[in-house]
C-alpha cells in the first residue's frame, strides 16, 4: 500500500510521545524524560503524502465555494440575456398585413372615381372663362386700331396746308424733316420757315442749312452760278451745255423749278433782256423790282419768276406750279433764290438761247 517500506528502526509496537504515551500503536525504545530515565533519540522517518485518490471524498477543498458562486452568476446572466433577446425579437418581429387592410384600397379607388367627376366640371368652367376673355381682348384690339386711324386723319390732307403756321407747307415739312405740329422744331426761338428761308437749319440751333445736309449746293461752272436744292430732290440738264436745268421735287404736287441761262452777247440791259426772253417770260406778266445775288432783278407779281442780267448771261429762274396750279413750295423757292450766287466766268459759252 505504501510507496516505500518504513525503516527497521521503528518497531511494530507503535510510537510514544514525549509523555510516554504510545502513539498509533507503535512502541518507543526511548525512556520517559519525566521519570529521569535516559533519553534515547528517535530515528528519522521518511514521511510521504498519500495519493489524492486515497483521501476521503466527502470533504470539499478550500476553493470550492467561490467556484459555485461564479457558476451561479454566469447562469443567471445567460438566462437574463436569453430573456432580453426574446423580448427584443418579439417587439421587432415582422408583422403580417391583416387581411382586412386589403379592402381599404378598394374603398379608395371608389373614392377616386367620384373625385374625378368634379375635375371634369372644372375643365368645362375654365373653357367658358377663356372664351369670354379672348372676346374681350379682341374688342380692345379693335378699339386701338380705330384710335390709330383717327390719329392719322389729324395730319394735313394736302400739300398746301400749314397746320402749325410756321411758314412751311406739309410738302416742305416732309422735305426738311420738321415737325408738322411744332412751328419751332429746334426750339431756338425762330420759326422753321424763317430759318429755311434764311439758310439756317430748322433742326439744330445756329447750324447752317448746307452744313445740316438738308440741302445740296448745285454748281453750274459753265454758266457761272450755284444754288441750293433739297438733297432729296433731283437736278438734271435738258441740254448738253447746261443752259436749262430742271430741279424736280420729291413730291406728287406736280411742281418743279427751272433755271434757264442764255449768253448776253449784246450786253442787253434788264429791260431789253426781258424782250429777248419773251418766249419763257411773256410781256403780259407783271414784274417788280427785285434783288438777286446783290444784283438788280425783276420778279413777277405771283412770286414765281425772276429775271436777272449780267454782262455775260441772262438768267430766268422759275417756279412752275404745273397744271394743278398748286403752290406748296413757295418758301423753298425763296430759299433757292437767297442761296443763288454768281461765280467767276471761266469761259464764254457758245450759245445765245
Amino acid at each position: 500500500m505504501f510507496d516505500k517500506p518504513m525503516s527497521n528502526n521503528i518497531t511494530d509496537q507503535g510510537s510514544v510521545n514525549q509523555s510516554g504515551q504510545q502513539l498509533n500503536g507503535f512502541g518507543n525504545t526511548g525512556v520517559n524524560l519525566k521519570n529521569g530515565a535516559p533519553t534515547v533519540s528517535t530515528p528519522e522517518v521518511d514521511v510521504h503524502a498519500m495519493p489524492k485518490k486515497f483521501l476521503p471524498q466527502g470533504q470539499p477543498s478550500g476553493g470550492g465555494s467561490f467556484g459555485k458562486v461564479a457558476l451561479i452568476v454566469i447562469g443567471v446572466l445567460v438566462v437574463v440575456g436569453v430573456a432580453a433577446a426574446g423580448v427584443y425579437w418579439y417587439m421587432n418581429r415582422p408583422k403580417p398585413a391583416p387581411q382586412n387592410n386589403n379592402q381599404a384600397p378598394v374603398v379608395d379607388q371608389n373614392t377616386n372615381i367620384n373625385t374625378n367627376q368634379p375635375v371634369v366640371d372644372n375643365t368645362n368652367v375654365n373653357n367658358n372663362q377663356n372664351s369670354n376673355t379672348n372676346t374681350d381682348v379682341n374688342v380692345n384690339l379693335n378699339v386701338n386700331t380705330n384710335t390709330n386711324t383717327n390719329t392719322n386723319t389729324n395730319l394735313p390732307d394736302n400739300g398746301n396746308a400749314d397746320a402749325d403756321n410756321d411758314g412751311l407747307t406739309y410738302n416742305e415739312e416732309f422735305a426738311f424733316g420738321t415737325n408738322v405740329n411744332n412751328d419751332d422744331t429746334d426750339r431756338d426761338g425762330y420759326k422753321d420757315g424763317a430759318e429755311i428761308k434764311n439758310l439756317y437749319s430748322p433742326l439744330l440751333p445756329s447750324q447752317t442749312l448746307v452744313d445740316s445736309g438738308l440741302v445740296t449746293n448745285f454748281v453750274n461752272d459753265m454758266f457761272a452760278y450755284s444754288v441750293y436744292r433739297p438733297t432729296a430732290w433731283l437736278a438734271q440738264a435738258l441740254g448738253e451745255d447746261l443752259g436749262t436745268v430742271t430741279i424736280l421735287p420729291d413730291s406728287e404736287s406736280g411742281e418743279f423749278f427751272t433755271i434757264v441761262t442764255r449768253a448776253n452777247t449784246n450786253k442787253l440791259t434788264l429791260i431789253k433782256a426781258r424782250e429777248a426772253v419773251s418766249d419763257i417770260l411773256p410781256n403780259n406778266i407783271g414784274m417788280v423790282n427785285y434783288t438777286l445775288a446783290k444784283t438788280p432783278a425783276l420778279r413777277s407779281g405771283d412770286q414765281t419768276k425772276v429775271l436777272m442780267v449780267t454782262n455775260d448771261f441772262i438768267y430766268v429762274i422759275s417756279h412752275n406750279v404745273g397744271s394743278s396750279g398748286q403752290n406748296s413750295l413757295a418758301t423753298t423757292f425763296d430759299m433757292m433764290l437767297n442761296s443763288f450766287k454768281l461765280l467767276k466766268v471761266t469761259k464764254t459759252p457758245q450759245t445765245n438761247g
